[in-house]
């Protein structure tokens, strides 16, 4: 009978202890492209997880405090991390070895995007080691290499340098698996930012448990009290009332579905705004409750949301409640487009003939490009006396090196190539056309740029519906935008 009671103990021991251990995927997270990132600290912890549940809040916890903004439902950092993944599984893996695990990969997913990078061809790099007395970097028969630079401010502050560089090497001619050049002296301070680089990331090392919000930045999550706004029948819609939903820009990563819901004057304000985002297809995607000031506008009041989704077709329903009760109640059809990560994007135009400078824009602001607000003219109505502006932004778009003066374009910043074309046209027959002329993009973050023109009116001399048709082309990249742009003339005061 002891044998028995031991053999019964030992049994579930060894069950206790079996259950106790990871699921294969929360095993192989740490070995991942994740993995990169962990801290010292968080994975000594890691290590010390026992069940797939701790592993799970512990990843949720992981990225959370690595956002740079937790008020608002998206976590940029992750979003920006699953690109850089993605393009290192499109380039640089080699054998069996995912790009995204490469020593390439590797820096991409630590350092983010290099500043400068060049690729030197079998025996170039060897010849230029030799030159400069460096020649001690392994590369099986003068094999190819590349050059990553990155500038100060890519990198932690306490390196002392205005760059740093990592080389990487083909071990042999042929095989594209491009290894760290760790004995090259040049690439030390490369190597030691590559270490401190997880520490500068974690930005919330403090953090205990993931924030619980709305979609909106500082809103809550509807309760279902607040959602039953959208059974009631019949729907309050004021008549004026519009809606408008576009695609707009936040980062080269994350492209937040822009909404502007108007109301005419005389409607009762709103005290708060009720929404919930739900797929085309079938299932919420999230919900939220905030009280929100209204923009003035010529047509009376407007309410701006920069809703993060990701690619894929969309309904927002929107509630405006007031203190009496819903005024204004819709749902909204929208679509973002799915997008390759090294892709150029051109995001749909909004235009209207009120905008505003705002010096404290942040990129992402729902219809603001590049610190200019554009309000859209939902309506469509203009006189001859208006100009109608039209924006867009313009992520990863194709460089070229502008000619110097002296005609060989040394030591220039490659600048976009992007061209405009203007149509009129009136009932379907075009009115006037303009060749393509080549623009300026102005640059405002990374590889974030934006595009913005005017057209005045006054030569609309006759009342009437127009079209304006406007398309950007970038040149290099061959990617296109358009946008017919109706223009309802009427007389002097009318708009």
């Amino acid at each position: 009978m002891r044998k028995v009671m031991l053999l019964a103990v030992a049994a579930l021991t060894m069950g206790a202890f079996a259950g106790a251990e990871l699921s294969e995927k929360y095993k192989e997270w740490p070995k991942g492209p994740a993995g990169f990132l962990l801290t010292k600290k968080e994975k000594k912890e890691y290590a010390k997880l026992t069940s797939d549940d701790q592993a799970q809040a512990f990843i949720d916890l992981f990225w959370a405090r690595r956002d740079p903004d937790l008020e608002t439902a998206v976590n940029e950092f992750k979003v920006e991390f699953d690109r850089r993944v993605e393009y290192a599984d499109a380039h640089f893996g080699y054998g069996k070895v995912p790009g995204s695990l490469s020593d390439r990969g590797h820096t991409l997913i630590v350092m983010g995007p290099w500043a400068h990078r060049s690729a030197l061809p079998p025996g170039e790099f060897v010849r230029r080691l030799e030159s400069e007395g460096e020649a001690n970097t392994p590369s099986e028969g003068g094999a190819g290499a590349e050059v990553w630079v990155y500038r100060q401010g890519q990198f932690p502050g306490d390196i002392k340098a205005d760059q740093i560089t990592f080389i990487f090497l083909q071990s042999r001619i042929g095989l594209e698996d491009y290894l760290f050049a760790r004995s090259d002296s040049r690439t030390v301070a490369a190597m030691r930012a590559l270490n401190e680089m997880p520490e500068a990331l974690l930005l919330h090392p403090n953090l205990k448990e993931v924030p619980k919000l709305g979609m909106l930045r500082g809103s809550k999550a509807a309760t279902p009290a607040d959602l039953a706004v959208f059974a009631v029948e019949p729907r309050p819609w004021p008549e004026g009332a519009a809606v408008r939903a576009v695609t707009g820009v936040q980062t080269e990563a994350v492209h937040p579905l822009w909404v502007f819901l108007q109301v005419p004057q005389g409607v009762p304000g709103g005290a708060r705004l009720v929404g919930r985002v739900r797929r085309a297809g079938g299932g919420d995607e999230g919900t939220f409750v905030k009280a929100m000031e209204p923009v003035a506008t010529a047509a009376g009041h407007a309410w701006e949301l920069a809703l993060p989704v990701g690619a894929g077709k969309w309904l927002v329903d929107l509630a405006l409640v007031g203190a009496e009760g819903p005024v204004a109640v819709t749902t909204v059809e929208a679509e973002i487009e799915a997008l390759a990560a090294d892709a150029t994007y051109i995001s749909p135009f909004i235009w209207g003939i009120d905008v505003r400078q705002d010096v404290n824009a942040h990129l992402g602001d729902p219809f603001n490009v590049g610190g200019w607000h554009v309000l859209p003219n939902v309506g469509d109505r203009y006189t001859a006396k208006d100009s109608v502006s039209y924006f867009c932004y313009v992520v990863r778009p194709g460089l070229v090196a502008p000619e110097s003066a002296a005609g060989d374009g040394q030591g220039a910043e490659p600048q976009p190539n992007v061209e405009l074309l203007v149509k009129v046209s009136r009932d379907d027959k075009v009115l006037g056309e303009l060749p393509p002329q080549k623009v300026n993009l102005s640059k405002v973050y990374g590889d974030v740029w934006m595009f913005g023109n005017a057209l005045p009116l006054t030569g609309f001399r006759q009342a009437g519906s127009y079209v304006l048709e406007v398309t950007l082309r970038d040149a290099v990249t061959g990617v296109a935008r358009s946008a017919r742009i109706p223009l309802v003339i009427g007389s002097e005061g009318a708009s």
